[in-house]
Formats: C-alpha cells, sequence, structure tokens
C-alpha cells in the first residue's frame, strides 16, 4: 500500500505508483479528470487531496493559451521583507528574479510561495505572456499597470507592463 497520489485513469496508474506528483504525466491526467486515489487493500480507493489552486490556474491558463495569468490575493503587490519595518512593494519582477527571492526565503510557503511559483513557471512556459499578483479589491486597476506584481520573462524590458 503506497500513499502516493494516482489517478483514477488507466494511463496514469504506473506514472502515480512510481511517486511522481507535479509531472508531465500527472499533469496530463490531471487535464482528463483524474480522481485522486491510493493503493488499498482492495485496489485504488478515492482520497481528499488538496488541489493547489494557484498551480491550477495556472495549467489552465497554459491549456487556453492566455496571454496573461492574473492571481487574485488579499494584498495589492508582492513584497519583500514582508512584516517588517524594511518592506518594500515590487513592481515588475522577471522570472530569475522571482527565482532568487523566493529561494531567499522571501515569500511564505503557503502564502505568496506558491502564488509567484505559478507565475514563474506559466511564463517560463510561455516568455510572451505575463502573470500578474494584486488584490481582488484593486484587480480592475493592476490590469491598468497602476499596481501589482508584475512577472516578466528574462529579458523583457524591466518596467514593461504592457
Amino acid at each position: 500500500m503506497g500513499s502516493c497520489l494516482a489517478a483514477a485513469n488507466p494511463d496514469c496508474r504506473d506514472t502515480a505508483r512510481q511517486g511522481t506528483s507535479c509531472d508531465r504525466e500527472c499533469r496530463r491526467c490531471f487535464r482528463r479528470g483524474g480522481i485522486p486515489v491510493i493503493d488499498g487493500e482492495t485496489g485504488l480507493r478515492g482520497v481528499a487531496a488538496v488541489i493547489d489552486k494557484d498551480r491550477s490556474a495556472a495549467i489552465l491558463a497554459g491549456d487556453v493559451d492566455a496571454d496573461m495569468l492574473v492571481i487574485l490575493t488579499a494584498v495589492d503587490r508582492v513584497c519583500l521583507d514582508y512584516n517588517t519595518p524594511e518592506c518594500r512593494e515590487i513592481d515588475v519582477m522577471t522570472v530569475s528574479e522571482a527565482r532568487r527571492y523566493a529561494a531567499a526565503g522571501q515569500f511564505a510557503e503557503g502564502s505568496m510561495l506558491p502564488k509567484v511559483e505559478a507565475c514563474i513557471n506559466f511564463v517560463e512556459n510561455r516568455p510572451q505572456a505575463r502573470a500578474l499578483i494584486t488584490s481582488l479589491r484593486r484587480a480592475s486597476e493592476a490590469l491598468l499597470g497602476e499596481t501589482g506584481t508584475l512577472i516578466v520573462a528574462d529579458g523583457s524590458a524591466p518596467n514593461e507592463r504592457s
């Protein structure tokens, strides 16, 4: 009996039994409507699972070939040194900058980190696209470039918001 997450889709069982959870095969199964299961004594049985909404949104945005991924959250912009006197908002950051800040522990796990990681993955897979993190309250303004944090591909103009 394993505790790996599988999909009740016969095409995915072998991959899932190998313990993969976020690789290409499991994402393929997610797109096909896979159901989270584990191997039990009597075979596969359904289990409760946490679906990462940010990662799922990035996958869906990629599947529909979106120009922009918008992640809505409780803050207007992503911040460095959040909740400290040195706190500063980020207007635009490249994928490399986002990776560096994440590696330095600037984004809290279970909070801003999964949002930034989803944006990194989205932009990295389609360099002409952009990702935006902002609050629901200011989403309209963020789409106009007045607030929010824009994540862009490496090599994009540093302040390119269009």
